[in-house]
């Protein structure tokens, strides 16, 4: 994507447009923010749908059978030197393998992790205590 679309977007802008806009489109443009319409060209938003299409789908990808393996410890409520001592890592590597989790997955604590691998089927109802 774009850094300058995206810098428009995150800067609350109503629209974007390109260059090469016809005519009636940027006519059309011009007044639908006012009735609190986006616009977006049609080449910008399929680059956006794209994008938010690969980020969706790679987050599963990223997750492998070993992070897998760590949320089923977690969702036990096993702590982080019990999870080591299973998988004979140091606690610090356990929570830096978590944190790593959770950054894949764009959240901030176990608890969501868990809960988004459960709402993703990427761990089952059946592997919570």
């Amino acid at each position: 994507m774009q850094p300058y679309l995206t810098s428009a977007m995150a800067a609350g802008a109503g629209g974007y447009l390109l260059k090469n806009v016809p005519v009636r489109e940027l006519l059309n443009a011009v007044r639908s923010p006012r009735s609190g319409e986006m616009v977006l060209s049609q080449p910008l938003a399929a680059k956006l749908f794209r994008a938010v299409a690969e980020t969706t789908t790679t987050s599963h990808g990223q997750l492998d059978e070993k992070d897998r393996g760590l949320l089923r410890f977690g969702a036990l409520g096993l702590s982080n030197k019990e999870i080591g001592a299973r998988l004979f890592l140091s606690e610090r590597s356990v929570q830096a393998r978590f944190s790593a989790i959770f950054e894949k997955l764009g959240v901030s604590t176990r608890t969501e992790a868990i809960l988004r691998a459960v709402k993703e089927g990427w761990l089952g109802v059946d592997e919570l205590p």
